[in-house]
Formats: structure tokens, sequence, C-alpha cells
């Protein structure tokens, strides 16, 4: 049982990668329950991984089901000579958690700004726009005097 995967390396498949190829047929073929195999098999794991980069159970439960979902609808794009089934499935998770977490709005909610605050501000804003503005279209404009 021993898989060529790349010249001059040769990689040992277990009855599980064999078990998990035939698997990933039957999802191709569009047979469910070839979903409910490999969910069975690897959910604890999946799980642990979503969990331990979202840090919120919910969201782990969400990014295991849509990573699940994923392999369903994309069975077809497994690559056999890339790696084994389990690493596919798991990197797919691991992807799919981190963009959760790059989703999730932040945690602190920043203060609302105070009544008033917000017309000094502006002015501010518009005083700094003009100087810069008027800066750049004259040549040498923000540059510091030498002094003499």
């Amino acid at each position: 049982m021993t898989d060529q995967t790349a010249p001059g390396s040769l990689r040992v498949a277990s009855p599980v990668d064999d078990a998990d190829r035939r698997t990933i047929a039957e999802l191709g073929a569009g047979r469910l329950e070839a979903l409910e195999t490999l969910y069975d098999r690897y959910r604890a794991m999946a799980f642990a991984i979503a969990l331990r980069i979202t840090a919120d159970a919910t969201l782990a439960e969400d990014v295991v089901q849509d990573a699940f979902l994923g392999v369903w609808r994309h069975a077809d794009r497994y690559v056999e000579g890339r790696g084994s089934v389990k690493t596919w499935l798991l990197s797919i998770v691991h992807h799919r958690a981190i963009d959760a977490v790059r989703r999730r709005k932040p945690a602190v909610e920043l203060p609302d700004p105070v009544p008033g605050d917000g017309e000094a501000l502006a002015s501010v804003a518009v005083v700094v726009a003009i100087v810069l503005a008027g800066s750049l279209r004259r040549p040498g404009a923000g540059r510091p005097v030498p002094a003499v």
C-alpha cells in the first residue's frame, strides 16, 4: 500500500485513506450516506480545530457545518496526489474558521462620540485637507526651510 505521490518520495496509504478515497468518490456520485460517514469519522477533529481558532463553540459548529457542506458540494475538487482526504477536509475547516474570525465584528464597541465634538472634528479635518491640498500644488511646500 504505497503511493508514489511525488518523484522520489513514498507515502504509505493506510486503510483509512483508502476508505476515505472511496467515500469521496461516493460523495462525487451524490450519495448522502458518504457525507454522513465522513462526518462521523472527522467531526470531532474538525470541531476541535474550529474551536481552537474561533474560541467560540457556536461559531465553531457553524464553521464545521459550512466546511462539510463545502465538501459535499465540491467533492470533485479533491486531488488524491496532493494529500489525504483527512488533510484536505481539515484544511478546509481551518481556512473557513480563519475566514469566520475575520468576518466577525469586533468584540469591543467604540463609544459614541460626544455630541458637539463632531462639528469641531469636521472643521479640523476640513482645514487639514485644505492645507494638504495647497501644499501638494506648490513645489517645495511642506518642506522645512533651511536655516541661514
